[in-house]
């Protein structure tokens, strides 16, 4: 495995270490200073050395060979890709410490409690309670009903540092909207044309080039497994053996809480914890700095010296960046001592049944997610896994003080009381980062669920094959894993089609509202319409309204206030216009409705011209496979980086929150990683995939950009074919 991804994936491997170490900047320069320096205050590495000792001998023995199979490649390869030589890099030797370091970074890019956490302190200073309720907990309305009001001040957090450090974290780790996720089910063997258990995935990542997934089939004295391994972790994460298979979408858990640390006025350099105050503790960190390009005219940049606090809660993320001047310290699954999880990935690869299946998950921490299986039996179960806080109320949706998150992490929630399920007499599961709990459930896990759009819509379809009395096959599952309609949209679709034109134009795009089936197809016009225009009435609605709340100076501030609507629902959108229009209308509804189409009308014709029959939504929507670093460089972007034109949006299964580019268009860089579709058998034969991209990483090679045709075009193709996967014996 570490040969096979040395050989293809040589400089992924390096950028994630340089982003999991806090090394970008050696070598893209002063760019990535702040993403480094909030790496080196995470301390991944630091984590990754106390997990080491915690895992099996079987475990730790196969990280060895793991980097010796990329060491042996190194001393092997008589060249390096094309960015090496580039950019006159050379790869460091692979330590087992690095692929735990990328397991980390996997938990990283699938926790954003921290953030959401900021987001929903700051905006206490202009949304009062109803407005706060409406956007961030409408949807987990017995966890708002116990939050306690945060016990300190929102001028604590400087907005213009908050948002710089997120713009620049999001556009590392190409991370979506708020709500995007992935997609999971498993149907039983009774509903099934082959007999067998059908697991179906597509997991939803940042979209780079290459793929973060690497199909492998790999088969030794005791394991025989499929599927999609991660660049830089030597398992199969998510595929099957020729006993069960399985799949995961986000759990969206709050694994990440702030503690706001009291600072002992006579001592600073004291906390106050448990009762006592407490010493911080330091350690000074220098980050390499390459200078600017024409690196040889230019003079050596200085190495940066930061020192980075920790509490007995966790490092300290905020000094170095000017958030607040209150110590922020965080409290975060991964960052605990210890943490068993990749060898709840590696136990996976050997399970034989449920019982394994649910005892290699019991060892899982960070990241918490939603687990399908499906067996060689035709059984099919469900499994929450992931090490989360045993918390009684949502304690931690804000930054806390006064030893609040020490006291809500006491405990964590046995394994055994997690959800989970077994056999269902519907023969069906379906996960799409929802919610999992009901209200009798005794422990808070999260008020991040996702709407249940994507949920009810996969339900509906297998349902309606079952209900007919028809036998759901692989082909079936591919059908509904590139749905693009949009239930969403349908609820604001009523409101718009009942609004009188002001214009010729105005009427037209109305009557193509008012037609539209709900499809987001990259052939629509409609489509296109639609989302601009509804974009622009989240604008007119919720930013005209904060910033007559507000007054905000900076770029950074205007930004960070679109972050706290740009996410609202369709549904959400409609209901502000319609029950809530006392709340957010600062004029006439329908005038707010009116201008906002006015605006996207505007802009449409700028992008597409005139006719509106040729504002097809794929012209102006692209996805976007970025690559580390030539995409930020215009003469090597077009050959690195990836475009394909594509449908999709927001709450469809094939799902697309895109951010707008100015004389570009609408950007997708967040969705589908890959797809997956296994058919329990004992066999292999009916494992169909597609990856975002091919196997290589190298740009220079014929089939760079294959896999993301396949996926944009919705081709899929058996795990078995050779030149799809590599297979390691």
């Amino acid at each position: 495995m570490g040969y096979a991804h040395a050989r293809d994936r040589l400089w992924q491997l390096e950028v994630q270490r340089r982003f999991a170490k806090g090394e970008l900047s050696a070598v893209f320069g002063e760019d990535t200073v702040t993403i480094d320096a909030q790496m080196r205050a995470l301390g991944l590495y630091h984590a990754a050395e106390k997990a080491l000792q915690s895992l099996s001998p079987q475990a730790q023995n196969s990280l060895k060979a793991y980097a010796a199979g990329i060491n042996y490649y190194l001393a092997q390869s008589a060249q390096l890709p094309p960015e090496f030589v580039l950019l006159d890099v050379y790869p460091d030797p692979w330590q087992p410490l690095d692929t735990l370091a990328m397991a980390k970074l996997l938990a990283y890019n699938l926790s954003d409690g921290m953030w959401q956490d900021l987001t929903r302190f700051s905006s206490l200073r202009i949304l009062d309670e109803q407005a706060q309720f409406e956007l961030f907990y409408s949807h987990c309305q017995d966890a708002y009903q116990t939050l306690a009001s945060p016990s300190a001040g929102t001028e604590q957090i400087n907005l213009a540092s908050l948002t710089n450090l997120h713009t620049a974290l999001e556009q590392q780790r190409l991370r979506g909207g708020q709500y995007v996720g992935s997609n999971a089910w498993a149907v039983a063997a009774k509903h099934t044309q082959s007999g067998h258990a059908i697991v179906s995935g597509d997991p939803h990542l940042g979209l780079k080039a290459p793929s973060p997934w690497y199909a492998v089939s790999v088969k030794g004295d005791k394991i025989d497994a499929a599927g999609m391994s991660l660049t830089g972790i030597p398992v199969v994460i998510f595929g099957q053996n020729k006993q069960v298979a399985w799949t995961a979408t986000n759990m969206m858990a709050d694994t990440q809480d702030l503690q706001l640390e009291r600072i002992n006025p006579q001592n600073r350099s004291q906390y106050w914890y448990q009762g006592q105050w407490q010493e911080f503790s330091y350690r000074t960190e220098y980050i390499a700095v390459r200078a600017q390009f024409p690196e040889a005219l230019r003079p050596a940049s200085p190495a940066r010296k930061i020192t980075i606090r920790e509490t007995l809660n966790g490092p300290v993320i905020n000094d170095v960046f000017g958030i607040s001047d209150t110590p922020m310290s965080l409290r975060w699954t991964a960052l605990l001592d210890r943490d068993t999880s990749y060898d709840a990935f590696y136990q996976l690869n050997y399970a034989r049944n449920w019982q394994d299946f649910r005892d290699a998950l019991g060892l899982l921490t960070a990241p918490a997610l939603n687990f399908l299986y499906g067996d060689i039996d035709g059984l099919i179960g469900y499994q929450a896994a992931g090490l989360l806080p045993r918390k009684t109320t949502p304690q931690g949706l804000y930054p806390v003080a006064d030893d609040g998150v020490t006291e809500s992490w006491q405990s964590f929630i046995p394994f055994t009381e997690l959800p989970s399920t077994f056999n269902p007499d519907s023969g069906i599961l379906v996960s799409a980062n929802n919610r999992i709990t009901n209200a009798d459930y005794p422990y808070y896990i999260s008020c991040d669920w996702a709407p249940d759009f994507r949920k009810d819509r996969i339900t509906q379809l297998l349902e309606e094959k079952i209900n007919q009395g028809v036998k759901l096959t692989a082909g079936d599952m591919q059908v509904i894993q590139t749905d693009e309609f949009s239930a969403d949209a349908l609820v604001l679709q009523t409101y718009l089609s009942q609004i009188e034109a002001r214009s010729e134009t105005q009427r037209q795009a109305i009557d193509l509202i008012t037609s539209w089936d709900g499809q987001m197809s990259a052939h629509s016009n409609a489509a296109t319409v639609f989302y601009v225009w509804a974009k622009h009435i989240r604008n007119g609605l919720f930013g005209d309204d904060f910033q007559l709340s507000y007054r905000l100076d900076s770029v950074a501030e205007q930004q960070w206030l679109s972050n706290l609507y740009r996410n609202t629902s369709y549904t959400q959108v409609a209901t502000a216009l319609t029950e809530q229009a006392d709340l957010w209308c600062t004029k006439q509804c329908n005038e707010v409705v009116l201008d906002a189409l006015d605006s996207a009308i505007a802009e449409l014709r700028k992008q597409l011209g005139s006719d509106m029959s040729d504002w097809l939504w794929g012209d102006i929507h692209q996805t976007v496979y970025f690559h580390d670093p030539f995409s930020r460089v215009d003469l090597l972007k077009p050959l690195f980086e990836i475009r394909n034109s594509t449908g999709g949006g927001p709450n469809t299964i094939k799902v697309s929150v895109p951010n707008y580019v100015d004389s570009v268009g609408y950007e997708r860089r967040f969705g589908v990683s890959h797809r997956q579709i296994m058919v329990v058998d004992g066999s292999y034969h009916q494992h169909l995939f597609s990856n975002s991209t091919s196997q290589t990483g190298n740009p220079l090679s014929f089939s760079y950009s294959a896999g993301s045709d396949e996926m944009n075009g919705d081709q899929y193709q058996p795990i078995s074919n050779p030149s799809s996967t590599r297979k390691v014996q």
